[in-house]
Order: structure tokens, then C-alpha cells, then sequence
């Protein structure tokens, strides 16, 4: 019962990014008679990667290279037109990026005139503004960020409906 409740509370208690480990490991000895329980906390951009699912399958004896997933081994004639492809394709994407995708098409920053009809407009926020903005209100950056996203997405269909 006790810690169901420290595992509700400490759901609650974000783990703030500029910590040094984007984890909290939490032993529990003698949680009952003749065991002990480790709490582990991650961070989403921890938890999604395959590492920690190898360390959470040794601390459980359950470890296996099989268990992991992996890629499965291609045919000789695939690997050769791989082999010869790539050149081709590297080079392919590369001249597309340098002369298609590259190309500045920001009419704001490059001085060329907007045409056609505006659709949206933005500002550059002030991180300190929104720091300042989720502490007083007890939550995240993040959690402004996307309010502030919602509500302008929301006056946005307003308005387009409206005309």
C-alpha cells in the first residue's frame, strides 16, 4: 500500500531535462519478507531505446541475444545491388538536397515578396518568458508550449471558419 502511493506521487514528478541522468533508479530494501524492489524512472527518450530493454531483461535473468531485436541476414545478390546502389543513391539525394531542397523558399527572410493568400504568421518565443510561465503555474515548459500551440490552432479554424 505504501509504495503504491510513493509510485503515485513520484508519477507525478517530472524529471527536469537539464538533470546530468535522464533516470532515477529508487531501491526499496526489504520490500516484503525476503525481497527488495528497484523502481526505475525514465525519461521517454530513454525508455524507447533498445539498451535499456536488454538492462531491463538482465535484471530479470531473462536476458538473450535472441530476445533482442535485430536485423536478419540478406542474400549474397542482395548485398551486392545494395552495394552498388548506394553509391548512386548517396549521390542522387545528395545533388537533390543541394539544388531542390536547399533552395531558400522563405519569402520572409529572403526579401521576396509574399503571393497568394497568408495563412499564418508566427513569432519567436521567449524562452525565459516561458520558463517564468510554467513555474508559476506548476507545470512544464512543454506543457505552455503546446497550450500556447492548442489554443492558437484553435483560433486559427475559428477564423478560417468564420470566412
Amino acid at each position: 500500500e505504501d509504495l503504491h502511493r510513493f509510485m503515485c506521487v513520484e508519477h507525478t514528478v517530472p524529471i527536469p531535462l537539464n538533470e546530468a541522468t535522464m533516470y532515477r533508479i529508487i531501491l526499496v530494501p526489504n520490500y516484503s519478507r525476503n525481497e527488495s524492489a528497484m523502481i526505475v524512472k525514465l525519461n521517454h527518450t530513454q525508455g524507447d531505446g533498445v539498451a535499456f530493454s536488454s538492462f531491463f531483461l538482465a535484471m530479470g535473468d531473462q536476458y538473450s541475444a535472441d530476445s533482442l531485436p535485430g536485423l536478419k541476414k540478406l542474400p549474397l545478390h542482395i548485398i551486392i545491388i545494395l552495394d552498388i546502389l548506394s553509391p548512386i543513391l548517396v549521390l542522387s539525394y545528395a545533388f537533390y538536397f543541394i539544388f531542390v531542397l536547399f533552395t531558400d523558399r522563405n519569402a520572409i527572410a529572403n526579401g521576396r515578396p509574399l503571393t497568394g493568400k497568408k495563412v499564418a504568421h508566427s513569432i519567436d518565443l521567449d524562452t525565459n518568458q516561458l520558463k517564468r510561465l510554467a513555474k508559476r503555474n506548476g507545470s512544464s515548459v512543454n506543457t505552455v508550449s503546446m497550450a500556447l500551440l492548442s489554443q492558437t490552432l484553435h483560433d486559427y479554424f475559428e477564423f478560417v471558419q468564420s470566412q
